[in-house]
């Protein structure tokens, strides 16, 4: 059985160059998964040299597997409980 989210079933994942190991980065984050993607997406306009490093796909991991639901009610709902 194959063990895939709709997502991943469904997106066609675009394929990125190896890091030549002989170059010089002023940051390596370690990890294709939500964060590392994101952090490095925040750091692509700066003037730092960034590589992100994944041993396989990007997001098939962790990421790959979770619903991707972004929702901002959770914060309420742990506000309403702290208040209580």
């Amino acid at each position: 059985m194959n063990n895939e989210s709709y997502w991943q079933k469904t997106v066609n994942m675009p394929s990125y160059p190896s890091i030549k190991w002989d170059d010089c980065y002023d940051i390596v984050i370690v990890g294709g998964g939500m964060s590392g993607i994101t952090l490095a997406y925040r750091l692509n306009n700066s003037n730092l040299k960034v590589a992100l490093i994944e041993s396989d796909t990007l997001a098939s991991k962790t990421t790959g597997h979770t619903t991707a639901k972004v929702s901002y009610l959770h914060d309420v709902l742990c506000i309403d409980i702290y208040e209580a």
